[in-house]
């Protein structure tokens, strides 16, 4: 019998393995700062990190959304960072998105931002990145942090945000809301 369980267990792991890598797609709802609601689509691109003999970890690789535009034409911002507020812009800019670092190569990939997020401007057709602006300092994220809720499928409700991005849900505080203290512990070398 514990062979029969290893023998099932070793062989979920491999398929596990050999599943690959996984794209999570999803549609959320999210309240701006003016109290509009907007519905966007997001999609997270997972990449295989390890794991173990019964489990896969998977890390963020890349994630995309897609915001309305003022012409009816959806506006799409990819990074590898993970999102974490969306908010309209003061003209010229249109959209701006905040993320955080997760990986100390995507730290360094933005010029080792301090504090650790950075944030995206859609203005003349084009996204454009810099150190997060201090008006952002201490907002909440109106973005869903929390793949885990995600990989359930169906849309993200504000409800759900409210109950799924909470240190309850082990989301670390750095994801939750822009913390002008979060700095990376990224060294040369590190990944």
């Amino acid at each position: 019998m514990k062979d029969m369980l290893f023998l099932f267990g070793f062989a979920s792991g491999i398929f596990g393995w050999l599943a690959g890598d996984r794209s999570h797609h999803w549609d959320e709802d999210v309240q701006l700062r003016d109290g509009a609601i907007i519905k966007v689509k997001r999609m997270d691109d997972l990449e295989i990190a390890g794991g173990s003999l019964f489990r896969v970890e998977r890390w963020l690789q890349g994630a995309r959304m897609t915001l309305p535009g003022k012409d009816g034409k959806p506006i799409e911002w990819q990074g590898n960072l993970l999102p974490m507020i969306v908010e309209r812009g003061t003209d010229p800019v249109e959209w701006i998105v905040i993320g955080s670092t997760i990986s100390c190569t995507q730290f360094r990939q933005y010029d080792r931002p301090k504090p650790a997020y950075v944030q995206f401007d859609y203005a003349n057709g084009k996204w454009t990145y810099h150190v997060v602006d201090p008006a952002f300092y201490s907002r909440v994220s109106n973005l869903l942090t929390n793949g885990e809720r995600s990989y359930q499928g169906g849309p993200i409700t504000l409800d759900d945000k409210r109950i799924w991005n909470t240190v309850d849900k082990k989301m670390a505080h750095r994801y939750l809301s822009v913390d002008p203290r979060t700095n990376s512990a990224c060294r040369e070398g590190d990944k």
